[in-house]
């Protein structure tokens, strides 16, 4: 799971509106935890993770994922993953056990699961395996890893500058509404 749920209402005269309410959110997901439902596991996961609504929580977010694991969770080994990668809560990364992970996950969801490694490799400054985790998520028609493919290639960053894979890159992106390649692009054409 890796949006929170939101609590949806549709008003008079059918206009939608969508209104957040972590508290409902928070409430509802707890309630179904205890019957030890994997997606109310990972949402209370992503609460304590993003702070939404509650404090953000290394600790909670961490049993919480764990938890949901173990119940069957498709989305809590990589949300595990990219807790462990991230520079917050005040400590430092752990990339082993992001690694871990993230090819763990790769059943489940191997598009996330590269495009994380891909990530965890550019915050190693380890651009040879960044690339490769983002051409294979990209081929799985990732748009963040098909944003990134664009800035390797506009930026010659590993590979060598290729303005023609850039924008090819940055257009597979920008068809899937990703909003960094759909202004890359446009700077890139207007070069």
């Amino acid at each position: 799971m890796r949006y929170l749920h939101i609590y949806a209402t549709k008003p008079l005269f059918g206009a939608n509106t969508v209104i957040v309410d972590y508290d409902k959110a928070y409430y509802w997901f707890e309630k179904s935890a205890t019957a030890k439902n994997n997606e109310a596991l990972d949402g209370l996961g992503m609460i304590y993770f993003a702070g939404l609504g509650k404090d953000k929580d290394f600790q909670k977010a961490e049993e919480y994922f764990l938890e949901a694991n173990k119940y069957g969770s498709k989305d809590a080994k990589l949300n595990l993953a990219e807790l462990y990668r991230v520079k917050d809560f005040g400590r430092s990364p752990d990339f082993e056990k992001a690694e871990s992970w993230y090819l763990l996950g790769a059943q489940d969801n191997p598009s996330r699961a590269y495009e994380g490694l891909s990530k965890m490799y550019l915050d190693q400054e380890n651009y040879e395996k960044a690339f490769i985790f983002s051409e294979k998520a990209a081929e799985l028609d990732n748009p963040e890893a098909q944003y990134n493919l664009g800035v390797f290639f506009e930026q010659g960053a590993y590979v060598k500058k290729d303005k023609k894979q850039a924008e090819y890159w940055y257009e597979k992106a920008a068809k899937q509404g990703h909003l960094n390649a759909i202004n890359n692009l446009n700077i890139l054409r207007q070069k």
